[in-house]
């Protein structure tokens, strides 16, 4: 008797046993987990590090020994009041309010200033550690932690301490090079120790470096009205409680002229993430009218940019005409489901189509709204070259991208919870998870790159537009987007995914391949999206894959595909809840699957489905039983339909475009 597989959708957490036994995938019941409290004193572990370079590798390498404890002695033990600074030892000397320190060393401190300042200006070759025990600063004119000159500053946070640091509302000095956070520093730093360490960031940034950020341990909460956390060349979290709540990104590099620079990576501790107000505040930070990405849609009429839903795959198998529906790329004036298709008149003159590139409905190509003076950057991690996850927790409520590259992001381990107002992990170069667990609660889309490999790991998508979506940077409009795009691939060797999505489930203007893992698809209820939508082809030869979703954009697999597949088209729609399930000619269950939304089209493929007779089941009633053999698309009399989509005609005008 044939193994029996049941799918329903599951919790990030699910056990690893449960994925190799493919019990797991997607919703049965249609629930979403509690989201998780994001607050600046919540906690949630954080991970990264795939290293892409030997550089940085090297640099990856060495946080542990740096976070060993050292056999440094003290230099000096200042005491901070605001009736002056006592200094015992060398190295360091005051003026007024402000602290200098001067020499490579050890220095202990304690105590507050109402209106002071830390500065370390040492030779470049010298390494400082600042031992925080009790410190409370406010500098009301500029950052409260100046690292003018050093090879590495530590911050070392002492165990049971809490200490706070914090800056004015505006800057005496805003000149380019003038310090732009609480704690601002032109070379390395360090932060590490078992106490607790509050910056908050009432100019713009909280915690900013010219050179690399380390985090080892500690519990740090950064308050920012602009950036959290920036390192121009990494920032780098390998331990520790990790809270950032920022008006702009919240962990960010920015280096992109070095190669392995302008780097996050996150490979251990808890990182929790709130920028731009969450989620709830997407709205507020998107750009409206008729500037680029923003304004006029075209709602239930295609995809992003006008995509084509037609298939370029010749290699589509032909199958039986007699009494066949019309195929569902062949229009005779009506669309399934959706009645005549209404007489739209003569186009309004709306003036000659702007030049960013893709035509008319095109996108606005390399648009920066980051740069925009009405659009304010909101990320929950950005990178200007690369994002690596391996372990630990991740939490984001972000505005914008929770988690975005302009280069690669890899995920290599590590658990996420993620809501945001735009994409989930977005890449404009390519996007792996290798391992991982991750539940994105809400999105607009959840995994967007041009090229992307899903090969291991646990994640849950919901989405309020495409759940998976192959995207090359600017999105082009009608001319560009009827043919397949070669650049871009999606592969899936293995792992688990579950999407449930208001638009496209999978979405790509090239080709997708599948040879393992399992893919689960609530796609759209609307017409005018598919659970699959692919413009070259989609290969199919290991894994198991079911896509549910409404039935006007509908696409089956390739012809091409060497495991079989079969697809059925509804003539009616189908409630939400009950089970459906393929049976073999014995009636025993090869796959059963519990649809958490209405749908219309089936789209099924799995190694135990063998040549043979099988039969599509809702609930205990047969709905249609044919011989399966290669990829067979059929409707629910058993006839045999042309499942290639219907083409459309664009979607947001303007389009989204890949922001940095």
């Amino acid at each position: 008797m044939k193994k029996k597989e049941h799918i329903k959708r599951t919790s990030a957490g699910m056990t690893a046993l449960a994925i190799a036994c493919l019990l797991a995938a997607c919703t049965a019941e249609g629930t979403q987990p509690d989201t998780a409290d994001t607050s600046a004193q919540q906690t949630a572990q954080s991970t990264s590090d795939t290293a892409l370079t030997t550089e940085q590798a090297q640099e990856t390498t060495l946080l542990a020994a740096e976070d060993e404890e050292n056999d440094e002695v003290l230099s000096a033990n200042i005491f901070l009041s605001d009736e002056g600074i006592t200094v015992e030892g060398t190295g360091a000397e005051s003026s007024g309010s402000v602290l200098t320190v001067t020499q490579a060393g050890l220095y202990h401190i304690e105590g507050s200033l109402s209106d002071g300042q830390i500065i370390v200006e040492t030779d470049k070759e010298s390494d400082v550690t600042l031992e925080l025990d009790g410190v409370d600063i406010t500098c009301t004119t500029s950052c409260a932690l100046w690292v003018k000159s050093a090879d590495k500053v530590t911050v070392k946070v002492k165990n049971g301490s809490t200490n706070t640091l914090s800056d004015g509302e505006s800057y005496a000095d805003t000149s380019e090079d003038a310090p732009d956070a609480c704690i601002y520093s032109k070379d390395d730093l360090v932060i590490k120790g078992s106490g607790t360490l509050v910056v908050n960031g009432n100019y713009s940034g909280g915690i900013h470096s010219t050179n690399d950020v380390k985090i080892h341990n500690g519990s740090i909460a950064v308050n920012s009205a602009g950036d959290g956390i920036k390192g121009k060349d990494s920032v780098q979290i390998s331990g520790g409680i990790v809270n950032v709540t920022s008006g702009g990104d919240g962990i960010v590099s920015t280096n992109d002229e070095e190669e392995g620079r302008g780097i996050v990576d996150i490979s251990d501790g808890s990182v929790a993430i709130v920028s731009g107000g969450g989620s709830a505040n997407a709205a507020a930070k998107a750009p409206s009218g008729n500037q680029p990405g923003g304004g006029m849609q075209m709602g239930g009429m295609g995809g992003r940019g006008g995509r084509n839903r037609q298939t370029t795959d010749e290699s589509q198998p032909v199958l039986s005409t007699e009494n066949a529906r019309p195929p569902m790329g062949e229009q005779d004036g009506s669309m399934p489901g959706m009645g005549e298709r209404p007489d739209m008149g003569d186009m309004p003159d709306m003036g000659e189509a702007p030049s960013f590139g893709g035509g008319f409905f095109g996108a606005w190509e390399n648009s920066d709204l980051d740069d925009d003076e009405d659009h304010v950057s909101a990320k929950g991690i950005k990178a200007a070259q690369a994002v690596n996850v391996s372990g630990g927790s991740i939490t984001i409520d972000s505005a914008d991208d929770a988690i975005h590259s302009d280069g690669t992001v890899s995920v290599t381990g590590g658990t996420f919870v993620i809501n945001t107002g735009d994409d989930a992990l977005h890449a404009d170069t390519s996007l792996t998870l290798a391992d991982g667990e991750g539940t994105v609660e809400k999105s607009s889309e959840g995994l967007e790159a041009p090229v992307m490999e899903i090969r291991g790991g646990t994640w849950d998508v919901y989405s309020s537009d495409d759940g998976i979506n192959l995207s090359g940077g600017a999105l082009s409009g009608f001319g560009n987007e009827f043919a397949a795009d070669d650049s871009l691939s999606l592969l899936i060797s293995g792992g688990t995914v579950n999407v449930s999505s208001e638009g496209d489930g999978i979405d790509s203007n090239g080709s997708i391949t599948m040879t393992g893992g399992t893919v689960c698809v609530d796609g759209p209820v609307n017409s005018g999206n598919g659970a699959l939508d692919y413009n070259g082809t989609f290969d199919i030869s290991g894994g198991t894959l079911i896509a549910v979703g409404s039935s006007g954009m509908a696409q089956g697999l390739s012809g091409s595909s060497s495991q079989n597949a079969l697809s059925v088209a509804l003539s009616s729609q189908q409630a939400a809840g009950t089970e459906l399930s393929i049976r073999d000619a014995g009636g025993s269950t090869v796959i059963s699957y519990t649809p958490e939304k209405t749908y219309s089209f089936v789209t099924v493929s799995t190694p135990d489905m063998t040549d043979g007779t099988y039969s599509l089941y809702i609930g205990d009633t047969q709905v249609v039983s044919t011989d399966v053999s290669g990829v067979v698309n059929i409707d629910d009399s058993g006839n045999a339909i042309s499942a290639n989509g219907m083409g459309g005609m664009g979607g947001r005008m303007g389009g989204h475009t890949a922001q940095s």
